[in-house]
């Protein structure tokens, strides 16, 4: 109380507060410096000159980056003001080399920060920068052919890869699968791909860890109902989530269930990295599809994950039994005749 009475306490806040507005204001002026000279970001420049500059970061209310997160508005910022000098001289850059300059990291893009730079530079994404494709691998009954067939997802075993953006620009695509089946990692993936019966069936995906966007283009274009094999743990369920809200359709996961977590063995994990996992799982609880709020809620007890590659002898052995009770479960009617 006596530290409170003498103000101490209060010194200290304004001390720091102080700190981070002092911080705060060279990072506006660094930021503005960047953007000096490049006449298609003098709105952007005009406005940021002109924000109030306190103890917190914020993005000017008129930018046209459409974002409110301060790392996302200079991180588009930056891109931008190396991107429009290339751009007028009639030179095109790759995103990773556009990544390399503005933010000296080539792994640095992330949705939102491409989505930003998109509305900064007024073009797609995939139109204002060279995007080296990337190889989707799958198996199933999927040809891609044009007078002839270049690749049968059907005719190789265990797995074929095909070129996200070639696939999808050149001749065309024949899918008789009756659903798409994703799996989260690659040696899961493998395994299900040499189970009898289901790559006849199913067209089944390697979602690469974490999809990128061309693969889940690609998913999207298959007007196919979709089940899901990921890692049951706060990370696979908001995967689940994503993964609905991308392609637009419900997605079903498969071995994913609360007593298969349970019972499962858990992958070692710091407290920093379990607190981190309960917090994604409470949200995922909350706001994710109803199919996976039961596996969130038990994982935001503890935030425990079960790598699903640990589950082969409780999954593989019944999957194709499970994926025909799921065939029989769906509504059809929802996808035509298939």
């Amino acid at each position: 109380m006596v530290a409170a009475l003498s103000g101490e306490p209060l010194l200290a806040k304004q001390t720091e507060r102080e700190r981070r507005t002092a911080e705060n204001e060279q990072l506006h002026l660094a930021l503005i410096a960047v953007l000096i000279g490049i006449p298609e970001l003098d709105r952007e420049r005009l406005s940021l000159a002109a924000a109030p500059v306190d103890a917190s970061l914020r993005v000017p209310a008129d930018s046209a980056t459409q974002t409110r997160s301060w790392q996302v508005y200079e991180a588009a910022l930056r891109a931008a003001a190396i991107w429009w000098p290339a751009h007028r001289a009639g030179a095109r850059m790759a995103e990773k080399e556009l990544a390399g300059k503005a933010f000296r990291d080539t792994k640095a893009w992330t949705e939102a920060k491409r989505h930003a730079f998109s509305y900064l530079v007024k073009l797609p994404f995939d139109q204002a920068v060279d995007e080296a494709d990337v190889a989707i691998k799958l198996s199933g009954p999927l040809v891609w052919k044009t007078e002839e067939t270049i690749a049968d997802a059907a005719g190789v075993a265990p797995w074929i890869a095909v070129p996200a953006r070639g696939v999808r620009s050149l001749g065309e695509v024949e899918c008789k699968a009756i659903g798409i089946f994703v799996v989260e990692n690659t040696e899961a993936f493998e395994k299900v791909c040499m189970t009898p019966g289901i790559p006849e069936r199913w067209l089944c995906v390697w979602l690469q860890g974490n999809p990128s966007t061309r693969l889940l283009d690609f998913l999207k274009g298959l007007d196919l109902p979709v089940a899901a094999w990921c890692d049951l743990d706060a990370y696979g369920v908001r995967m689940i989530a994503n993964l609905e809200h991308s392609l637009d359709r419900p997605v079903t996961p498969v071995g994913m269930s609360v007593e298969l977590w349970r019972a499962g063995t858990k992958r070692l994990q710091t407290e920093e990295q379990l607190a981190k996992a309960r917090a994604v799982a409470v949200q995922a609880e909350s706001q994710g599809p109803a199919s996976v709020r039961a596996l969130a809620a038990a994982i935001a007890e503890t935030g425990d994950c079960c790598e699903h590659e640990t589950l082969y002898p409780e999954v593989l052995p019944t999957l194709d039994a499970t994926l025909r009770a799921l065939e029989q479960s769906w509504p059809w009617e929802r996808w035509g005749n298939i």
